[in-house]
């Protein structure tokens, strides 16, 4: 950068105007120095911005992950990698896309160089799940008032999560829980025909042999 500089003398202070001139003329090539660096980060972060969202473009394509319904993002290994013509990925796992998904990068410079880098895929899935609204205890049935529909992330659930009221129809809780648990088939059993102390007849049958009589059940079943 070239700096022209006219100095015309101030009446009675020449060396404060030589001053000022030549604290400009130092200046300037660092300022100038310092925002080309500015320039050019912000130019390798906004190619480096670009090629990751690629890269979580082909994940969704490749890896068959639904875009209405998950989310992906890139958690490590992208950082360094800016100038990309083509890439590949390739899955190191042969486990479900979600949670923490390490995947291979294999990709091509302009150049014609290639190289390749291990990357962290944090891939999210969500859905509509029943919440209970209400404390439940071991052996109520979940009614429709005892239970919403809500948008939760089900990613990291071991158990199935119950996504319908019909899925509740014939069951009862296993167990107690809370307000704002998430109902899952692990907390439901199916309601028995016979529960434990009830009432019932009693038959036994051998050829010709018939008998009934009155009395309680020891299990549900």
């Amino acid at each position: 950068m070239t700096l022209n500089t006219v100095c015309r003398p101030l009446a009675g202070k020449p060396g404060l105007v030589y001053a000022i001139a030549l604290a400009l003329l130092v200046t300037a090539p660092r300022l100038a120095s310092a925002g080309s660096e500015v320039s050019s980060k912000e130019t390798t972060n906004q190619s480096n911005q670009s090629f990751r969202e690629r890269v979580v473009a082909r994940a969704f394509s490749q890896f068959n992950i639904n875009p209405n319904n998950s989310t992906v993002s890139v958690t490590r290994g992208l950082d360094h990698i800016t100038e990309v013509s083509e890439f590949t990925l390739r899955p190191l796992t042969k486990s479900e896309a979600r949670g923490m998904y390490p995947t291979l990068l294999e990709y091509t410079r302009p150049d014609g160089s290639s190289s390749r880098a291990q990357l962290s895929l944090s891939i999210r899935v969500f859905d509509s799940i029943l919440i209970a609204n209400r404390s439940l205890s071991r052996g109520d049935i979940a009614t429709e008032s005892a239970v919403t529909l809500e948008w939760k992330d089900v990613t990291d659930f071991r158990d199935a999560p119950l996504r319908a009221l019909s899925e509740l129809e014939g069951y009862r809780l296993r167990r107690n829980i809370s307000v704002g648990n998430v109902i899952t088939d692990a907390t439901l059993e199916r309601i028995p025909a016979v529960d434990y102390g009830d009432e019932v007849i009693i038959e036994y049958s051998q050829g010709t042999l018939f008998l009934q009589a009155p009395g309680s059940a020891l299990e549900p079943g």
